[in-house]
């Protein structure tokens, strides 16, 4: 894990950063398919880091994204409600959109999900109310 700044982190996965305290955007490097078990932990501590314990939606781009492990998800299920508010996902990756809404319908996610086409749609969701 490296901190680029106050507000940006780089990890192993991808690059976290606090935009204007409202959310955290998370990009996704464009090789990783899927998370292992470590890089959760460390993406997970870079959050920490970021959100000062204060929780905030997070906006994930990828550009591929297969299903997740049985001790992957149990990690995310556990820990994404101590983290975030929701997770608004951006891909335009049409297997993967199958699989995450699949994975979607299968469980029902520990905070509120979705997945988009745009990041102006998922905005528009993350600030609905």
């Amino acid at each position: 894990m490296e901190i680029i700044s106050e507000n940006k982190i780089l990890t192993r996965e991808g690059v976290f950063e606090l935009i204007d305290q409202k959310y955290i955007q998370f990009t996704i490097h464009n090789h990783i398919t899927t998370h292992r078990i470590e890089c959760l932990e460390e993406n997970f501590e870079a959050v920490k880091i970021l959100s000062k314990d204060k929780k905030y939606d997070l906006l994930t781009f990828t550009e591929t994204m297969d299903r997740l492990g049985e001790e992957e998800e149990e990690l995310i299920r556990e820990m994404f409600p101590k983290l975030f508010k929701s997770q608004n996902i951006v891909t335009n990756n049409k297997l993967s959109i199958m699989i995450i809404n699949l994975a979607l319908t299968i469980k029902k996610p520990p905070i509120p999900m979705k997945i988009f086409s745009s990041e102006e749609k998922a905005l528009k969701w993350m600030f609905r109310s």
